[in-house]
């Protein structure tokens, strides 16, 4: 990693005060080094202890809970990114909040990563430690599935997650009230997820017809997910535009 893309993730990333407000409980943030690791600990190794448990008294179709555990995260995931999002920068602007925030070092590629990871992490935090909860229950070497259910789970709650997650901040950036932005961000989530398909998958499938079923697969997903990561491009390169607009169309 180059000395300018090192310093730029440090900035937006690790030095990002929105992300360790936002992500991090207040009680992990007083916590001594010493508590947050042994919190993080019991966190990876309590679930992996339940999983062997329930793997070995659990019967023949265990691998189910995992499997509906793990699906259920990932769904969750999603729809928790766009809602939270969705209100993110309308609850600022409520609490008076918001002008102190641009005005601040941060600048704005940084306010959106603080607001997206803020949103995404806890819920990716999830994620990981259900991991080691699921994989024993899942794991069958017989039965080479296990792997993508694991693997489709993971790459929605974090592809599909953040592209979720940049609808609703881009919503939330546009719209005056914040059940304005989640009803906009419901509905964007529902033409990317039901009604753009629709309209584009036909004339595709006719197109590719014959192709490997990775690649409709591939294709179908690219079409969900565009909404949510053009307005991420949005976002990370007309915050400053998009910000004065709306200050122009408030005042």
């Amino acid at each position: 990693m180059s000395e300018a893309a090192r310093g730029w993730f440090e900035q937006v990333v690790l030095d990002n005060p929105i992300i360790r407000r936002e992500a991090v409980p207040r009680a992990m943030r007083r916590a001594s080094p010493m508590v947050r690791q042994a919190l993080v600990a019991a966190a990876l190794i309590g679930p992996a202890v339940l999983g062997v448990y329930f793997r070995s008294v659990g019967g023949e179709y265990i691998y189910v809970v995992g499997i509906a555990a793990v699906w259920a995260w990932a769904g969750l995931t999603v729809a928790a990114a766009a809602l939270t999002t969705s209100r993110a920068i309308g609850q600022e602007r409520v609490q008076g909040t918001w002008d102190m925030l641009v005005l601040t070092r941060l600048g704005g590629r940084a306010i959106v990563a603080g607001k997206l990871l803020g949103a995404l992490l806890p819920l990716w935090a999830v994620g990981v430690a259900l991991f080691p909860f699921c994989l024993p229950l899942i794991y069958a070497p017989e039965n080479p599935d296990w792997a993508l259910h694991l693997l489709g789970a993971y790459a929605i709650a974090t592809i599909g997650g953040t592209a979720a997650a940049s609808l609703g901040l881009c919503c939330s950036m546009l719209f005056r009230t914040i059940f304005g932005a989640q009803l906009a961000t419901v509905f964007a989530g529902w033409v990317a997820a039901q009604l753009l398909p629709a309209l584009v998958m036909v004339p595709l499938a006719l197109m590719m017809a014959g192709s490997p079923g990775v690649l409709s697969y591939g294709a179908s997903a690219a079409i969900v997910l565009a909404p949510g990561y053009i307005a991420l491009v949005i976002l990370l390169t007309r915050f400053e535009h998009l910000d004065q607009r709306f200050r122009q169309a408030r005042g």
